[in-house]
């Protein structure tokens, strides 16, 4: 699906998660701008698959969402609180969302948690 960032915008526009970031405007498509402090999230889309058979079609976009913080701790509470989102949300288009990997860095003091996702797309042929 083309449009997946807007769909993964959707399923991250939620209270507990703007609390968590110490505001609404701390997630963003693919860079956050240089004057947003820590923490935020940062998500792009990295690649997709297309399933194909006779009774319909899927595409499986592989998303990646990226937790980063000033402390470790805060980076897992938010990472857990964002696979929450993903893992639960069902709409019309999106019909299953399943973690498949997960990462952790460290870059200039700040702790990276970074998430993937098989998120599976329904599209009518």
């Amino acid at each position: 699906m083309i449009n997946i960032g807007t769909s993964i915008k959707t399923i991250l526009t939620d209270e507990t998660l703007n609390n968590l970031l110490g505001g609404d405007d701390k997630v963003c498509p693919i860079i956050m701008p240089e004057e947003i402090d820590y923490p935020f999230i940062v998500y792009r889309s990295t690649g997709m698959n297309t399933d194909d058979n006779k009774d319909n079609s899927v595409d499986i976009d592989i998303v990646t969402i990226m937790i980063i913080a000033g402390d470790y701790d805060s980076s897992v509470t938010i990472a857990t609180r964002v696979r929450n989102l993903m893992e639960t949300f069902t709409s019309d288009l999106i019909n299953d969302v399943k973690l498949v990997n997960r990462q952790e860095e460290q870059y200039e003091g700040a702790f990276i948690q970074m998430l993937t996702f098989d998120v599976e797309n329904n599209k009518k042929i």
